[in-house]
């Protein structure tokens, strides 16, 4: 399984409530049951015992069939539940998606853990759709529940923000200082969209990151304490506060594009979840509890068909105990292939791991000295003229990103119709262009999953067709550049909504030279 996001969470009885400690463990297994039986009439599988099933399902005209196998280890210290579920992705060509949960019980406490992937048995590459990144059933129904408090790092998660006042500001360099804590989204609270972003991001990034609206007053008093971190909160926007202070802290502006704000902050906060937990600990622990009562099960037998000097005893228990040994060796060959599968995957995240320690590393600061950039001011984009968009986007990246006379006339002429989708690219990349350029013109990982991981754009470096038909050499002040590199907005759509920004990366000048804007430019 390609690994895309892990929770796991501590489970206790929540204040005021009369349910008794060990009933979390059926509670939460019949949680599971009715989330894995809802498009059924039935009651759902029987998860008190070790078993399998194909369950119908539907979203929305879309029949399919989940595939879910579960087993469930019982000692006399604790019981675990562990149950996989797949099922095909919509449009995904094969490929599966997964949903991992484990429900534990001890008699030190309870934990929930649920994971999401995707899975391709065809070779298959292809990323998958960020809406089935999102907060999963079976953890929705845990926080819903009145009587169960989840947390995590004895952090309360419980889906919703918290307001930051004046009174609990002088609290806040306190919280972000504590490493053992969950990233941290500060949203400005004036702003007419705050609750609506609040609410979602606290509801989607439920045990991956919490959530605070700091009003204006409280913003004045922490204003100083966000700047000497490097991460000052953005008039009219939010920023993410990692657990590791002296790394970067992303920051969103245009509170009002709130799913779009939300479905970047799960695609750059999931991956680190899988880093962060991605061994399941709650299986090794059942496997090991498991296996010492066995042994010892074991050996008392053996003891006694020995007292009783029958060898047919002693063979049976020896038969007994090779028959259990076999069927643990099987499961952790499945496991090993399980685990193999989870490495090939997480290999994949190298370079990102790469570039987060390199942030840290050098923690750059803006060349020249860091000035505050409103990036919500910018001026609307128009359908035919990009002269005060373009203009805005130059002085705002300190003129790490320009736009040639032919950007210019491809834009006035091109008719493409998304404009506000346009306006949202080139503003990415102008954000991108800055960062390029305060990192020295070094992302620490490749080029396409940079500007796919931290700015959401669609980034190509490679335009064999274009080359081909020798249209990827431009001049500018003097020099000789190439506009093969390009961001793709649309594909597969009418000829007129291919949407292209084909620009030169300027490492001597350490500039993103925009060439071209609007359609692609061959073959529509």
């Amino acid at each position: 399984m390609d690994p895309l996001y892990i929770v796991e969470l501590d489970v206790t009885v929540a204040k005021d409530s009369d349910l008794d400690p060990p009933e979390i463990y059926p509670r939460l297994v019949d949680h599971a049951r009715k989330w894995l039986s809802r498009d059924i009439a039935e009651d759902g599988p029987d998860l008190t015992v070790s078993g399998q099933a194909d369950l119908p399902a539907r979203r929305g005209p879309h029949e399919f069939v989940r595939s879910v196998r579960w087993s469930v280890t019982t000692t006399s210290r604790l019981r675990v539940l562990h149950c996989s579920m797949r099922q095909p992705i919509e449009d995904g060509h094969g490929a599966q998606f997964v949903c991992e949960f484990t429900i534990f019980q001890s008699d030190e406490g309870a934990a929930l853990r649920v994971e999401l992937g995707r899975e391709s048995f065809d070779g298959l590459m292809s990323p998958v759709s960020v809406q089935f990144v999102r907060r999963p059933g079976l953890l929705s129904s845990a926080l819903r529940d009145p009587d169960l408090r989840l947390s995590y790092q004895h952090q309360t998660v419980d889906a919703r923000y918290e307001w930051i006042n004046p009174r609990q500001a002088q609290i806040v360099p306190e919280v972000l200082a504590v490493k053992k804590r969950l990233p941290i989204l500060l949203v400005e609270g004036g702003d007419e969209h705050a609750k609506e972003l609040g609410q979602a991001a606290a509801n989607q990034m439920s045990g991956l990151a919490q959530v605070l609206l700091v009003d204006r007053r409280a913003q004045a008093q922490i204003a100083q304490y966000l700047e000497s971190i490097d991460a000052p909160l953005p008039s009219n926007g939010a920023r993410l506060i990692w657990p590791t202070l002296e790394t970067r802290h992303p920051e969103f502006w245009d509170l009002g594009r709130t799913e779009k704000i939300v479905s970047t902050l799960m695609k750059i906060v999931a991956p680190v979840s899988v880093a962060a937990r991605g061994f399941n600990r709650l299986r090794h622990l059942a496997a090991e509890d498991a296996r010492r009562e066995r042994d010892e099960a074991f050996e008392k037998a053996l003891d006694e068909a020995a007292a009783s000097g029958d060898a047919g005893a002693e063979v049976e228990v020896l038969r007994t105990q090779l028959r259990g040994l076999q069927n643990e060796n099987e499961e952790w060959v499945e496991e090993v292939d399980r685990l193999t599968q989870a490495n090939d995957a997480l290999a994949g995240l190298e370079h990102q791991l790469a570039y987060w320690k390199a942030e840290a590393a050098r923690a750059y600061e803006a060349v020249g000295g860091r000035n505050a950039v409103d990036w919500s001011q910018a001026p609307e984009l128009e359908a035919d003229d990009l002269t005060e968009f373009a203009t805005f986007l130059t002085t705002a990246s300190g003129e790490a990103i320009v736009f040639t006379a032919a950007a210019h006339r491809a834009w006035r002429k091109s008719g493409y119709p998304h404009v506000e989708a346009m306006a949202d690219s080139l503003m990415r990349l102008a954000q991108a262009a800055a960062e390029w350029r305060r990192g020295g013109c070094d992302t620490g990982m490749r080029m396409k999953e940079w500007f796919k991981h931290r700015f959401e754009l669609n980034y190509s470096s490679e335009d064999e067709p274009l080359v081909l038909q020798k249209k990827h050499l431009f001049d500018h002040d003097g020099t000789t550049l190439s506009r093969e590199p390009h961001l793709k907005l649309d594909d597969h759509v009418k000829p007129n909504e291919v949407g292209r920004v084909y620009f030169a990366l300027d490492a001597e000048n350490a500039r993103f030279v925009v060439d071209h804007v609007g359609l692609k430019l061959y073959g529509i």
